[in-house]
């Protein structure tokens, strides 16, 4: 855990009034979450845990994480912004409805059914490639977006570490389709091993080769990078949905 990181969350307690303990203890942690954070500083938590403190606090991950993006998330107003409205209140009587509308419409069609498999640092054995364990149990559902309606199989999961950072940042909530071919550039979960004798992993990167017996991811963090795998250690790849993808079904 960065000391800088100790400092956003103390800059956001301090604009909410809040306690490092009453802020912990609203995030379903321990009460002495922050504090331990703080003096563990080679450590860094858990995705999970980090997205319940970033959600009490109104933020997201990527900005607790790196100090970059926006740094309120967007179910928050930021005080500064707030203060610089451009809509009239007219034009926010018409807008306002027509909004609520369109989303309640969207969101009615949208069944809430598609499971979110849980996640897990990745092997030491490995470390350094990006890679997670993906697990089987499915630790919640969320709606099904348009594009997957109807896809059997299809799944959601929150990425594991920061490799694919800004593109896919820890934390953050992707949806697969497991049978949508991949193309150059197309990022991919792929679950694959290394040799015979490592485990079975789960990777996210972009689709850079795939050839007869071989196969090529591209990562972004810390540096841009090339991780490939023998096509005989690689049992699937599947393709990640971009927004667009999503809502153009």
């Amino acid at each position: 855990m960065s000391r800088a990181m100790i400092e956003r969350i103390d800059e956001l307690l301090a604009e909410q009034k809040k306690t490092r303990r009453g802020a912990a203890i609203a995030a379903g942690l321990g009460a002495d979450f922050i504090r331990n954070l703080e003096r563990r500083s080679g450590s860094s938590p858990r995705a999970a845990n980090l997205r319940s403190l970033a959600e009490v606090l109104g933020t997201t991950i990527n900005w607790l994480q790196s100090g970059e993006g926006s740094k309120y998330a967007a179910s928050r107003i930021d005080p500064e912004a707030a203060n610089e409205a451009v809509a009239t209140t007219e034009q926010m009587a018409v807008a306002v409805p027509q909004a609520a509308l369109s989303l309640a419409k969207l969101q009615s069609a949208m069944s809430p059914d598609l499971p979110v498999y849980g996640t897990a640092a990745g092997s030491v054995a490995i470390e350094g490639h990006g890679g997670f364990e993906m697990e089987a149990r499915v630790i919640e559902y969320v709606r099904r977006p348009p594009a997957l309606s109807g896809v059997a199989d299809a799944y959601a999961i929150y990425v594991e570490g920061m490799s694919m950072h800004p593109k896919h940042s820890d934390g953050e909530l992707r949806f697969i389709h497991p049978y949508r071919k991949p193309r150059i550039g197309d990022s991919v979960i792929v679950q694959a091993k290394y040799s015979e004798a490592d485990p079975t992993e789960a990777y996210i990167g972009d689709l850079i080769r795939r050839t007869g017996d071989r196969l090529v991811i591209g990562k972004l963090y810390p540096a841009p990078s090339e991780v490939e795998f023998e096509m005989r250690y690689v049992a699937s790849i599947h393709r990640v949905l971009t927004v667009n993808e999503l809502f153009s079904a």
